[in-house]
């Protein structure tokens, strides 16, 4: 069973033009619940929900087949979903955020993003109507945007304009980070940004980045890393 962690005051990365950033002060965690993991075998999207308070949804990694599941706090199962219109090749990121049709309601984001092994330069970021992910025992994307890149990613957040962000996992700690937008589906290079400073002592593999959530006042990115 995996165990659920409540962190709080956690690493917060300001999101601005300059990329500056600043380090909490302190943080701590306690053991709020467990995942079943022989069903989510390897958690690597999570998401708290917009429509449900206390609920998350969590997405398996590469190789799985095409669920979400919502738990509560305590980690049990109490929805399993099948999405259609995007296959698991590696899924990487579950993103709560504005849907392109009405930004008054909330979507899913699910990037299909990672590549772990170079195989690939084409991505996928699946946009689904949260409120069907409620209803529904299988979903269809409202719509499916795409971006070319060589990098592997872990990492995706969503602002409040539809602005997906995406960080890549980079040995060096010096992330590239990807902008696309959930509306027009265009993307662009934003630049690097290293994340070296963010972890006093850690080089190579501890900076590098394997999730990423925005906080709802938007002004913060809580940074999950190998170090």
């Amino acid at each position: 069973m995996s165990t659920l962690l409540k962190t709080s005051l956690v690493t917060g990365l300001m999101i601005a033009s300059s990329y500056t950033f600043a380090i909490c002060s302190s943080w701590t965690s306690s053991k709020v619940g467990a995942l079943n993991n022989r069903i989510i075998d390897e958690a690597s999207g999570l998401t708290a929900s917009a429509l449900q308070k206390d609920k998350f949804i969590w997405s398996n990694d590469s190789g799985s087949n095409p669920e979400l599941f919502a738990t509560g706090k305590d980690g049990k199962i109490i929805r399993t979903v099948r999405v259609n219109g995007l296959g698991n090749n590696d899924w990487e990121a579950v993103s709560s955020g504005p849907c392109p049709s009405n930004k008054a309601e909330s979507c899913l984001y699910i990037g299909d993003i990672g590549d772990g092994i170079g195989w690939t330069s084409s991505f996928k970021i699946g946009i689904f109507k949260e409120a069907d992910f409620w209803s529904k025992t299988s979903i269809t994307p409202e719509k499916v945007v795409g971006y070319s890149a060589s990098i592997n990613a872990e990492s995706m957040i969503v602002t409040a304009e539809g602005k997906i962000i995406i960080f890549s996992k980079n040995e060096s700690g010096r992330t590239q980070i990807i902008l696309v937008d959930s509306i027009t589906g265009k993307s662009s290079n934003a630049g690097t940004l290293d994340l070296n400073p963010l972890i006093a002592g850690a080089r190579g593999k501890g900076p590098r980045i394997t999730d990423a959530s925005l906080s709802p006042e938007g002004d913060k990115v809580l940074i999950l890393t190998y170090g």
